[in-house]
């Protein structure tokens, strides 16, 4: 049996939308506030990025098994969720993206937002949910261990990941103190995110909650 997800009830305490490209004008302000985030991330955040994300579902998956939502309150985005219903394995769900407002960080909400989406999940009839974070983040890595996911035995190469955060944060530096190096900054991020879509640099974790 394959359950049914209605938005509306992933939170009793917020507003939540299916976000559109409409919506991606106040996606895009929204991530960009969040410079920690894309210190770790290899791609930089654009509109075509995040159009992208939109519209993205894993092969054997349909827009209808997709969830790209927001969480506002008072008219205020408040979060950033994408979830994938019944992926990798039926009866699981699959976080492929969560952002909190970095003005509402340390606030407690990204903790109720996880615990409501959890309870309504495991109600549902749900038994794991998966997730990916970029490695190295300690933040998100810290958030989601706080939540009782465990890191799975699933791995990249550590010279990838050697080579390409280190390169990463070689040529930020060096942006920043020659405006010159600006293409090249450019042409190394394009190249990573043809990189990144063969090669994992995400850590993956898991929660059982049935």
């Amino acid at each position: 049996i394959k359950y049914m997800l209605h938005i509306q009830n992933f939170s009793k305490n917020y507003q939540i939308k299916q976000l559109t490209e409409v919506d991606l004008d106040e996606m895009l302000l929204f991530c960009q506030e969040n410079a920690t985030y894309y210190h770790y991330h290899p791609a930089q955040v654009t509109k075509e990025l995040l159009k992208k994300g939109l519209f993205d579902i894993p092969q054997n998956k349909s827009y209808e098994d997709k969830y790209f939502v927001g969480y506002y309150e008072k008219d205020i985005l408040i979060a950033l969720l994408d979830l994938i219903d019944h992926f990798p394995q039926d009866h699981e769900a699959y976080i492929g993206f969560f952002m909190m407002n970095m003005a509402y960080q340390g606030s407690g909400r990204g903790t109720a937002i996880i615990d409501e989406l959890i309870n309504y999940l495991r109600k549902t009839g749900y038994q794991k949910i998966r997730l990916g974070i970029d490695k190295g983040n300690p933040q998100s890595e810290a958030f989601w261990t706080k939540h009782q996911f465990k890191k799975n035995r699933r791995r990249s190469p550590r010279w990838y990941i050697y080579l390409f955060t280190n390169g990463i944060v070689f040529i930020k530096k060096s942006v920043k103190k020659n405006s010159s190096y600006r293409v090249l900054y450019s042409f190394f991020c394009f190249f990573i995110n043809k990189i990144f879509e063969k090669v994992s640099l995400v850590s993956f974790f898991d929660r059982i909650i049935s």
